[in-house]
């Protein structure tokens, strides 16, 4: 199944999740994240 936020191997694509972490990213911060993945 074709998504644009998954990879070819099935890893999420979202830059928060990944590279761009930081401890300092509070769960408003990650939810948004995850809101806007699955829209």
């Amino acid at each position: 199944v074709y998504h644009p936020n998954i990879d070819l191997e099935g890893n999420v694509c979202l830059n928060i999740l990944r590279e761009d972490w930081k401890p300092v990213l509070n769960i408003n911060t990650i939810i948004y994240g995850l809101n806007h993945l699955f829209t």
